[in-house]
């Protein structure tokens, strides 16, 4: 995975104090992980300096877009983060099971209660119904 994969590792002191790893594919740098040592983090601000650090990275290498996982979401809300759609769709083995998934799954959709998400100018836009299948869209930054 060396051709897809990006890690990168921010010390202080000789020791490790965030991590986080990428995967890049076209244009485009895909943040998926990120690992902070909180005895320091809050005080250095390290979840600004690591974002900074691939954003960075990723410029100066070429990448024009910048994709992050549904995680996080008040920090990017104020690196005004635009949403993505994400459809998921769930079927059971069994048609009755089926039709009571379909009644309830758009409730249970964790991210439509999240008061953070409600507050990107994209989030309306995010809740259309899906075309065929069951579930419903949900939310990732």
């Amino acid at each position: 995975m060396g051709d897809k994969v990006r890690f990168f590792l921010w010390r202080q002191n000789e020791r490790i104090v965030a991590f986080a790893a990428c995967m890049v594919h076209g244009d485009a740098i895909y943040a998926e992980y990120i690992g902070l040592d909180y005895d320091v983090a809050l005080d250095l601000h390290l979840y600004h300096y690591v974002f900074r650090d691939m954003v960075s990275w990723a410029i100066a290498n070429g990448y024009k877009w910048f994709r992050s996982s549904g995680l996080n979401y008040d920090p990017k809300l104020h690196l005004r983060h635009l949403l993505d759609p994400i459809d998921l769709y769930v079927r059971h083995t069994s048609a009755p099971i089926n039709s009571v998934l379909k009644r309830i799954l758009p409730v249970l959709a964790p991210t439509r209660y999240d008061e953070t998400l409600a507050k990107f100018r994209n989030y309306q836009e995010l809740w259309a119904q899906p075309e065929t299948g069951l579930g419903s869209v949900e939310d990732t930054a």
